[in-house]
């Protein structure tokens, strides 16, 4: 037991440093391996078996990097979400450029409406 929660603190803590770093390749590259020692811990949990002596403080150890993961994956989503809707926005119509007479881009000029005089 007290392996399996060492090696997935570990784990955890490479993949808190991967999400800090936006390195995606290996967050995928630990899914594998964390699922697996995951697996291992819940056997072990199902199997009743005995902690040994610092199991309290491992496992406590254990739920901090986990809150930390969790934060830190939650951070890596709201940031995707709001470069994909950044990215998709339509630019403003005032922001536009057109081809400008002078052969060059120009600021979209301002449409310009007549001036009517009505005698009678």
């Amino acid at each position: 037991m007290k392996s399996a929660i060492i090696n997935l603190t570990d784990i955890i803590h490479h993949e808190n440093a991967a999400l800090i770093n936006a390195d995606f390749p290996t967050i995928l590259r630990l899914i594998p391996e964390k699922q697996k020692t995951i697996n291992t811990l819940e056997a072990i949990l199902n199997n009743n078996e005995s902690p040994y002596p610092t199991a309290k403080q491992d496992i406590q150890k254990l739920l901090e990097v986990a809150q930390r993961n969790k934060d830190l994956l939650q951070e890596t989503i709201t940031f995707q979400k709001n470069l994909i809707s950044t990215v998709t926005q339509l630019p403003e119509q005032q922001n536009q450029q057109s081809y400008g007479e002078q052969g060059h881009y120009s600021p979209k000029a301002p449409e310009q409406t007549g001036f009517f005089i009505h005698t009678v």
